[in-house]
């Protein structure tokens, strides 16, 4: 079970975790990734749908999303004071790994493949994530969390240029009916013009 104990500095109350010892090196206490593998692609996504509706992962966007934060703030706020930030953020990355094509993806940004790649070998042997690869885990989640919303905003411009397009069409389809109601008021008018006796 995760337990978290004060930090030295009283002031904030930062929380850290309690770590266990695995090959020499002080890890998070164990846990068991429930997403390593999801073959089936629509239940993947329901799965990451459900996880960025979870009030504990928003708390944690929110946090690592602070840039303004020093690592020990964010040590206590991501793995401290939520017992199961690193579990869920680990399965957030798995899940984020597979969506996104796994290695086809991820070898495009090198140093956070290597990162990704050390760390899931490491998992795989203990169960969990040594603390001195805090910093490449907090860089790992950040990376998934821009690279997200910039995709979000580009699907929201093409949106917002589908919406303007679809109003300029519909802008010119009324001039051409306007256009055509007054040419054939005129052509009625002159036929009247001409047909009318003195």
């Amino acid at each position: 079970m995760m337990q978290s104990v004060p930090s030295e500095n009283v002031q904030t109350q930062l929380q850290r975790v309690v770590p266990v010892k695995c090959d020499d090196l002080l890890c998070y206490p164990f846990f068991k990734c429930i997403h390593l593998n999801t073959p089936n692609k629509d239940q993947l996504k329901k799965d990451l749908a459900r996880y960025r509706q979870k009030e504990i992962m928003i708390q944690l966007y929110k946090h690592a999303d602070n840039y303004s934060s020093s690592y020990e703030e964010l040590h206590s706020k991501l793995f401290g004071e939520q017992k199961e930030g690193i579990r869920l953020i680990w399965e957030y990355f798995n899940m984020m790994f597979q969506d996104y094509d796994g290695e086809n993806f991820l070898k495009n940004y090198r140093s956070y493949f290597e990162n990704f790649k050390r760390l899931s070998e490491f998992y795989g042997k203990f169960s969990t994530l040594p603390l001195e690869e805090e910093k490449a885990i907090i860089g790992l989640f950040r990376f998934y969390l821009g690279f997200v919303t910039f995709y979000e905003e580009v699907n929201q411009l093409e949106i917002n240029q589908i919406l303007a397009k679809e109003k300029e069409q519909m802008q010119l389809l009324k001039h051409q009916q306007m256009h055509s109601w007054k040419r054939k008021k005129n052509e009625m008018e002159i036929e009247c013009v001409e047909g009318s006796t003195f």
